[in-house]
């Protein structure tokens, strides 16, 4: 689960009206109100990933996410696991090598916000919008 009730524009800053409020759709100048829920914690990292690091008012004062070319080294290690970029063999506590963590992609833009399950294919993220 992820929750994004109200989102601080950055590690550790004041919540404050102006700079709480995303101005990428569907939250258009409100409040993300919002809670992202998935059985794939490396999917959920990766939506709420695509979210932040393309909401003006997280980029605009998180730098972070404009300058650092590895924040998202995470989630290919993670989506990657059974052939991970970093060469590292993982194991669970059994020893056991892992070879699925989860899937991990990006939306086909910031405008459609569609992954593969949303554009008709049998695996991959779907992200569903229910507005109550």
């Amino acid at each position: 689960m992820l929750d994004a009730l109200i989102c601080a524009p950055s590690e550790g800053a004041s919540i404050t009206g102006d700079n709480s409020r995303w101005q990428q759709a569907p939250f258009n100048g409100d409040y993300t109100s919002s809670i992202f829920v998935s059985q794939d914690p490396v999917a959920i990292d990766s939506v709420g990933a695509d979210f932040l690091m393309n909401e003006p008012t997280v980029t605009e004062n998180n730098g972070a996410l404009r300058n650092d070319p590895t924040v998202e080294n995470y989630l290919h290690e993670a989506g990657l696991v059974g052939n991970a970029p970093s060469g590292t063999i993982y194991t669970d506590s059994q020893g056991h090598t892992v070879t699925n963590l989860g899937v991990h992609e990006h939306w086909c833009n910031s405008t459609e916000k569609l992954y593969s399950r949303n554009l008709g294919k049998d695996e991959g993220i779907e992200l569903i919008q229910i507005i109550k």
